[in-house]
């Protein structure tokens, strides 16, 4: 028998550890080399994907919201009403103005601005307002709203909510202990930051809190691609959807990954990061996925409320 969580097979996440260990290996000997061949902060494809990759990637977020929401906001007690609003409104806005502040060109910030930016900082939230509430709107309409998937909803939200959470920790804790510089720093703009001058640090060269917290020194893993990785969670979709097609789970785990692996080219195209940041980041991600699934799948009940399975026959009528 095949195993799987929540119809993910395991097999599928061992081949993302396997590529990004893989990955690793490589750039453990030839991030640089790598870089310099092809790395430009001008490189336009590089700048569309810094400025705008995130939108799909911090939507996973906003989904696993709405797909809470929906699993607990006409539940009878009122804690579960509760915690399906937060989830709403605390994880929308929360997201909302995370993707609104990566779209916003802050001119008088002392570092470099890279990517398609936006002057206005009130445009920019709307902007990233309308960007996850049109995707967050799609998958409204092609769910399956009846009480029969309130506990599968839930428990599909909750693994898209903790996947992004745990992501997101493990990166801000991560990328201050590498403290790595990024390639544009060192090789296009000089590598001297208030007056001391950087090289090029292998990724294992942790500086421990050492070296600045800013942007050019967070090369290490990359944040883009992890979050981006997490992108092949839709591969749950199909299991609330009002309706499915062949396949569904294998095509959109494999254009998640795609996505992901389009993201992490594009990241080391920008000079943001070195193939190791990448790989690094794409393992993370991965790793908080199955991670999540594996909770989810350990915690949270099996039986859907309201199916046939979980509630009793009812007595034929008297004529």
């Amino acid at each position: 028998m095949k195993k799987n969580l929540l119809g993910i097979p395991l097999f599928w996440y061992l081949i993302a550890f396997a590529v990004a260990i893989i990955g690793i290996l490589f750039g453990s000997f030839f991030d640089k080399s790598l870089s310099d061949s092809i790395a430009s902060s001008t490189n336009g494809f590089g700048m569309f994907v810094e400025t705008f990759s995130e939108s799909l990637a911090y939507s996973v977020g906003t989904i696993g919201a709405l797909l809470l929401w929906l699993g607990l906001w006409r539940r009878k007690h009122i804690l579960a009403k509760i915690i399906g609003w937060v989830a709403l409104v605390g994880g929308t806005g929360f997201l909302t103005y995370k993707l609104g502040d990566s779209l916003y060109n802050d001119k008088v910030s002392p570092l470099v601005q890279y990517g398609f930016l936006i002057d206005n900082v009130i445009l920019c939230y709307v902007v990233a307002f309308l960007i996850l509430g049109a995707i967050d709107v799609v998958v409204f309409l092609l769910v399956d709203r009846s009480e029969s998937k309130f506990n599968r909803l839930v428990r599909i939200g909750a693994i898209m909510v903790l996947a992004m959470l745990l992501q997101w920790l493990c990166m801000h804790f991560l990328k201050r202990i590498g403290g790595r510089p990024r390639w544009r720093f060192l090789y296009e703009l000089g590598g001297v930051w208030e007056g001391e001058y950087y090289d090029f640090q292998n990724w294992w060269q942790f500086a421990w809190f050492g070296h600045p917290n800013n942007d050019y020194f967070k090369s290490w893993p990359s944040g883009h691609t992890a979050t981006a990785s997490l992108v092949p969670l839709i591969a749950l979709l199909p299991g609330v959807f009002k309706k499915d097609f062949k396949h569904s789970n294998l095509i959109l785990f494999c254009s998640g990954m795609l996505y992901a692996f389009v993201v992490a080219f594009a990241r080391i195209l920008a000079g943001a990061h070195f193939l190791s940041d990448v790989s690094f980041g794409f393992l993370v991600g991965s790793l908080v996925s199955f991670l999540s699934l594996f909770l989810a799948s350990k915690i949270l009940p099996e039986k859907e409320e309201g199916s046939a399975e979980s509630q009793p026959a009812e007595a034929p009528k008297e004529s």
